[in-house]
């Protein structure tokens, strides 16, 4: 597969995109895990994926922000107290 990527340079340019936008986005999610809390970590996904919040279930979303689903749950309601939400 590799041989054939550098043979057609459409696929090379293609390719060598496609790493860098993974690359990015794992750059972008390491940096979150280090410089922001689970609260903004959480706030920046709803800012992004404004649709997902309400479809996934709370389980898996926490495990994406890197979070115990009864600490997501506490970040939901004390935004939701704040009137954040």
């Amino acid at each position: 597969m590799k041989s054939l990527i550098y043979e057609e340079d459409q696929l090379k340019n293609l390719y060598v995109q496609l790493l860098e936008n993974a690359l990015r986005y794992k750059i972008y999610r390491e940096n979150g895990f280090l410089v922001e809390n689970a609260t903004e970590r959480y706030i920046h996904f709803r800012k992004m994926y404004p649709n997902i919040c309400n479809s996934v279930k709370q389980q898996y979303l926490a495990t994406y922000l890197g979070i115990a689903p009864e600490s997501l749950s506490r970040i939901r309601k004390s935004l939701k107290e704040k009137d954040y939400l």
